[in-house]
């Protein structure tokens, strides 16, 4: 989904509730949108799409579309079994034990958020979400007639600059973790919350859950009666291993795994995304069937791209491996701008695509990205755009070509050398 509108609250329009009054363009987006207009130099440090940054794609993609089986149509409420089989492979190899029949077939994660949706809530329900976070998950949760209710994460910059100063640490190049608070997100809880979402890897924080977080929300899960939807996209492109141990079935609260192609062979025109249910058998067992249900209403996704799903996943790991090396190089890269400068801290990021880094002075963000693109030809997201409160961040794309994320950053930081 292409976000770049500001949304006010619903007027009298002959629209339902769930659309916005207005779907105004903000400035940046607008000046993006004159600059393609006039065709002038664009340096994107936004980019987000894999298939438009340089990756060679090895010719798999037509031939995996070209299953014998394609040209007949067999619908299937929570998808084919061949594909929904070889994702729940994609899980063993990451130590995670599952079922074919645990695995929901759905078009996108968008449409997975949505399923669950349905699935847990009547209108004006509440489901919890993380803030920073891409900004999605309110509108899908509108389109659904569900609020969604931010709780935040804390940034790694509360009191680290003390600490560093105290210790005598070089604050140029920091770690970009950002914690969970508990006792926020209990006090947004109320009767009618019904999930608790979660994003880890985080998009743009780069924050993973770490395993006693992961554990602390369990047991909060439990003790509320929430379901957990984690919403694991990024998982394959991580800086440090922290891979989450899951419990035995019967000790923890329905758990919903989601991700697709998008980001697992690096193909977000597939559209085929998933949703993984753990937890106790006969709770999953039901589960699944009210899944089937909703599924069978829609049956969204193309049968030529389940039955091409299991090659597609198969050569999953030379995707992830040239993206990864992409990622780490750039970070390198970025990391060698940052120590020549005096004015910017680069907070690493654990997982994910995105680097953030915060300016040390008061600035305006917003017009700090509006000059870049005007003056120099350089896009890139405030920090504002995902929902970070601080007034000083903005958010770097690592898989940019090398070439051109050389030139943006020196652009970018170009009047902060020391």
């Amino acid at each position: 989904m292409i976000l770049s509108q500001s949304h006010t609250k619903p007027e009298a329009s002959g629209f339902s509730g769930r659309i916005p009054a207005s779907l105004d363009n903000d400035p940046l987006y607008l000046a993006l949108k004159k600059r393609k207009e006039t065709h002038q130099k664009i340096i994107d440090l936004s980019q987000s799409n894999p298939t438009q940054v340089g990756f060679e794609y090895w010719n798999l993609w037509p031939t995996a579309l070209n299953h014998p089986k394609a040209q007949i149509y067999e619908p299937a409420a929570s998808g084919l079994l061949q594909c929904r089989a070889s994702i729940a492979s994609y899980y063993a190899e990451r130590g995670i034990l599952c079922e074919a029949d645990q695995i929901h077939i759905t078009c996108s994660t968008s449409e997975a958020y949505s399923h669950l949706f349905k699935l847990f809530c009547n209108p004006g329900d509440e489901v919890l979400f993380p803030l920073p976070s891409y900004p999605l998950i309110e509108d899908l949760a509108q389109l659904d007639s569900v609020v969604a209710l931010p709780f935040p994460l804390t940034p790694p910059w509360k009191n680290q600059f003390k600490e560093a100063h105290l210790h005598h640490i070089n604050t140029t190049i920091l770690p970009g973790h950002w914690s969970l608070d508990l006792q926020a997100i209990r006090l947004r809880i109320s009767t009618k919350t019904k999930l608790l979402l979660l994003v880890s890897p985080n998009n743009p924080t780069g924050h993973c859950l770490h395993q006693e977080e992961f554990n602390s929300l369990l047991e909060l899960c439990r003790d509320y009666g929430l379901a957990l939807v984690l919403d694991e996209v990024f998982v394959d492109y991580s800086f440090d291993s922290l891979a989450l141990i899951f419990p035995e079935p019967t000790e923890q609260p329905l758990v919903f795994l989601l991700n697709g192609l998008s980001k697992t062979v690096a193909l977000p025109q597939a559209k085929l995304a998933w949703i993984l249910s753990l937890g106790p058998k006969e709770n999953v067992k039901q589960v699944m069937d009210a899944l089937g249900y909703i599924g069978d209403a829609y049956l969204s996704t193309s049968s030529a791209i389940q039955l091409a799903c299991p090659e597609l996943l198969s050569q999953r790991q030379d995707r992830v491996t040239a993206i990864n090396s992409r990622l780490i190089e750039n970070l390198n890269r970025l990391q060698q701008v940052i120590l020549n400068q005096k004015l910017w801290t680069l907070y690493l990021p654990e997982a994910g695509w995105y680097a953030l880094c915060r300016h040390r002075d008061c600035i305006d963000v917003e017009q700090f990205c509006l000059d870049m693109l005007e003056s120099f030809g350089v896009y890139l997201h405030h920090g504002h755009y995902f929902g970070i409160e601080e007034e000083t961040v903005i958010v770097l794309s690592l898989l940019c070509e090398e070439e051109q994320f050389s030139q943006g950053i020196n652009l970018v930081f170009q009047e902060d050398r020391a």
